[in-house]
């Protein structure tokens, strides 16, 4: 293998479009949103400011918890040690805090604990595991001695890609991580406060699509999660740190579909959530502004999620790593789509040998 420089990496951040050393790479949400979709997202605020009464209560509550939770478990943890680590256990941990609170809320009470025990059980699964496996890995003192590898690509990526000083990195993952906690405050916790404060008492036919999406999602996620853990005890039986799950002898199901069946089986519980608080509109009539907020927030969250889980902490940053540590793993990039597990039109598979960085390549 030799390293090369790829121009198409090197100029511009995709499909943000920024150059090299641009200022906007301190406020650019996710890993490749164009900048007017960062500026949107920061908009998304006004939904919360200009909340009504009855949902005020939950978003206002809600902010305060979830700065309660990233500012000593994340924001300090991470300024103290420079590792971007503590935020895999605060973003689940709010999630369960928004379950928590949107029981708070005055709607129909087969709705709100319907849509608070998903949220629970979505952030909770990854909250408790993240909690035992980080726990077992330092001896449950949680002091870690490097950071993990996406975000030790993250850094990678605002020094080598984006062009910007390595002296502010330290900012910027202030900014990465407090991120998540706005996420939860201001986008990610809509659907359930949403629903949450819907009196209706006949559940909708989306909604019922909608939840039926988020369980076919987790059972997705948390079946391939199940099987990457599987392997990884297995290549560690057999002293093996250099096999690819997916391709034979370790292909297995999921991971013969796509190359990231836990980050799609993420993004459609996210899509579910979406969908089902869509009959909950009717809750805000004479509050345009926050009306379009949360419509702006439903529209969003799946498109959010697809692009973190592609390029910012997702299938980018893992295969920046794997191509150089795994030898088949080109082969299985050109040969197993990166995120749907099924083709779709117009749509980027990333099937293309040294996705994303394109620093390693086949010998010929």
């Amino acid at each position: 293998s030799f390293e090369h420089d790829d121009p198409h990496v090197n100029d511009v951040n995709d499909m943000a479009g920024l150059p090299k050393g641009h200022w906007f790479h301190f406020f650019a949400v996710a890993g490749n949103l164009h900048p007017i979709e960062s500026l949107l997202v920061y908009c998304l605020t006004f939904g919360v400011l200009l909340a009504p009464p009855h949902l005020k209560t939950l978003f206002y509550t809600n902010c305060l918890v979830q700065v309660a939770i990233f500012l000593p478990f994340v924001q300090i943890p991470v300024a103290l040690t420079g590792h971007m680590v503590y935020v895999d256990i605060g973003w689940p941990s709010g999630l369960v805090a928004i379950a928590i609170v949107a029981l708070m809320g005055t709607g129909y009470w087969l709705r709100r604990w319907l849509i608070c025990a998903c949220y629970l059980l979505h952030g909770g699964r990854m909250a408790l595991g993240a909690l035992v496996m980080f726990g077992q890995a330092t001896g449950f003192t949680y002091r870690f001695q490097g950071d993990l590898p996406r975000y030790r690509y993250a850094k990678h990526k605002w020094t080598k890609i984006d062009g910007m000083p390595e002296g502010w990195w330290w900012m910027k993952m202030q900014q990465d991580t407090f991120g998540q906690g706005l996420s939860n405050s201001v986008l990610l916790c809509v659907p359930a406060f949403l629903a949450a404060s819907n009196s209706e008492t006949a559940l909708h036919p989306l909604e019922w699509i909608g939840l039926l999406t988020w369980l076919c999602g987790w059972i997705f996620e948390s079946s391939a999660d199940m099987q990457k853990m599987s392997f990884m005890v297995e290549q560690k039986q057999q002293h093996n740190a250099t096999a690819t799950l997916g391709l034979a002898p370790n292909d297995k199901f999921l991971w013969t579909l796509c190359r990231h069946p836990n980050y799609f089986g993420e993004w459609m519980a996210w899509l579910g959530f979406s969908i089902a608080s869509l009959p909950s509109f009717q809750v805000f009539s004479g509050y345009e502004i926050a009306t379009l907020c949360y419509f702006l927030a439903i529209l969003l969250i799946p498109r959010l999620l697809y692009d973190c889980l592609v390029h910012w902490t997702g299938a980018g940053p893992a295969e920046h790593y794997s191509v150089k540590k795994r030898p088949s793993y080109m082969d299985y990039q050109k040969t197993v789509r990166c995120f749907f597990p099924f083709q779709l039109p117009f749509v980027d598979h990333h099937q293309e040998e040294g996705w994303p960085s394109f620093e390693v390549e086949k010998s010929s």
